[in-house]
Order: C-alpha cells, then structure tokens, then sequence
C-alpha cells in the first residue's frame, strides 16, 4: 500500500513540473553549448564539459563553467548589453 502511495505521490509532483523544470533536473552533468554576445558581436562559441553555473550575487551576473576543449573554468559577466544562449548538447 505504501508502494502505491509513494507512486501516486511521485507522479502528481512530477506532473505539477514544467517542461522546463523537468529539462533542468535531466541535464545536470550533461555538455552544454554556450554562445555569448555583446552589442550584437559574438564574444564567446563554446562547449562546457558539465553544467553551467549562472550565479546572480549582489550585483554581479556571471555565468561559469569548465571549457571542454581547454579544460579551463570559464567565466563570462554579464552586462546590459551581453547576452548568452546556452543549450544542451544532443
């Protein structure tokens, strides 16, 4: 009975999630294309190894990763002007 329970419990939260939500949870660890922008002129095309961090503290708005080519962490401030698109890879 428990077992029941705990399926129709599971199932009427995973249905009161978002597409959204959902794709975030299921992406963790997965490589991500990233693609940044400033006044309309790419600043940055590349591939992250794992998840990207988007970190909005005080006034700051910055997003982190490690790049997959260089193994290097990666990390792009965002202003008024920049913009970043960020996808998860196939």
């Amino acid at each position: 009975m428990k077992k029941i329970l705990f399926v129709i419990a599971l199932c009427a939260v995973a249905a009161g999630c978002t597409d959204a939500s959902r794709s975030k949870f299921t992406a963790f660890g997965s490589p991500h294309e990233v693609q940044c922008w400033n006044y309309h002129q790419e600043i940055y095309h590349g591939i992250s190894t794992g998840r990207v961090s988007h970190d909005k503290e005080g006034s700051s708005d910055t997003i982190s990763f490690e790049d997959a080519g260089t193994h290097q962490l990666v990390e792009i401030m965002l202003g008024q002007s920049s913009t970043c698109v960020i996808k998860v890879k196939p």
